[in-house]
């Protein structure tokens, strides 16, 4: 799935062609409720890859994930 950011900062969700259940690409513009939303979706994936797939995610995991997406958007930022 592709999410882009709308105009009043909603997301629209259109298929990515070929795209898995697993897969996610987020196009997000703008400070810190953009970061605050990618650091939440970021969560969401792996909490739904452990619930809908039975796969384990460790606190571990879902720390570091949160720590390169700030990491990601700090950087694109600059």
């Amino acid at each position: 799935m592709v999410e882009a950011a709308g105009s009043e900062g909603e997301f629209g969700v259109v298929p990515a062609p070929g795209s898995g259940p697993n897969q996610q690409a987020v196009v997000l513009e703008g400070g810190g409720p953009v970061i605050a939303a990618a650091l939440h979706r970021a969560a969401g994936f792996l909490a739904r890859v452990r619930d809908v797939h039975g796969l384990p995610v460790s606190a571990r995991t879902m720390d570091l994930t949160q720590l390169v997406v700030s990491e990601l958007f700090a950087n694109a930022y600059k």
